[in-house]
């Protein structure tokens, strides 16, 4: 059973807007499940997915502020898709690049 208590948004974004690293892991506590999940529906691979979701932590930091994420869950859950999508596509854009070397 877990005993941490999760907290709440608004005091997870003032921990951004003050600058102050427990911000990264109060956030990996309550939504990290959630962003490696959201991440590794896409793309199915464990290190890229602890990539991304870190990639967007990192991002998160760098945007609040002076960004003001009403929800927060959607809010990383957006930058994590997002990430993760980018990461799909490279990987797919990789692989169709050998397959056209391979035709010549």
């Amino acid at each position: 059973m877990d005993v941490y208590k999760k907290m709440e948004d608004k005091d997870i974004i003032n921990l951004y807007f003050e600058r102050k690293e427990s911000a990264i892991t109060e956030t990996s506590h309550k939504y990290g499940g959630y962003l490696s999940a959201l991440a590794y529906s896409i793309l199915d691979d464990r290190e890229d997915t602890a990539e991304c979701v870190n990639d967007t932590y990192f991002r998160a930091w760098n945007v609040i502020p002076p960004q003001m994420p009403q929800r927060l869950k959607c809010f990383l859950g957006r930058i994590t898709r997002n990430l993760a999508l980018n990461v799909a596509e490279a990987k797919n854009a990789i692989k169709r690049g050998k397959q056209h070397v391979q035709l010549v």
